[in-house]
């Protein structure tokens, strides 16, 4: 594989990830072998800050805002999942 070829599977697939996105729908990132994905339903956001998941503010609203305002979330726990980390 050359760099053109690279980066052009990696242009088509930001430009397919940013679609989803749009749509409102999470963006789930495979890796290879035992790895575990690191965007879900469950765990829309994940623990890198410059993932394109920290500036979703629809699954941030549904995912964190909205249950807080619910109060079926503390501050910390919002804070928690929006770290990407379990609560």
């Amino acid at each position: 594989m050359n760099i053109r070829h690279i980066a052009r599977k990696f242009a088509a697939r930001h430009v397919f990830e940013v679609q989803l996105m749009e749509e409102g729908l999470p963006v789930c990132i495979p890796y290879a072998g035992d790895d575990e994905e690191i965007h879900t339903n469950d765990h829309p956001f994940c623990g890198d800050k410059l993932c394109p998941c920290r500036y979703d503010q629809q699954q941030y609203g549904a995912t964190i805002d909205q249950p807080y305002t619910d109060g079926l979330l503390t501050l910390s726990e919002g804070s928690a999942l929006f770290r990407g980390e379990n609560i």
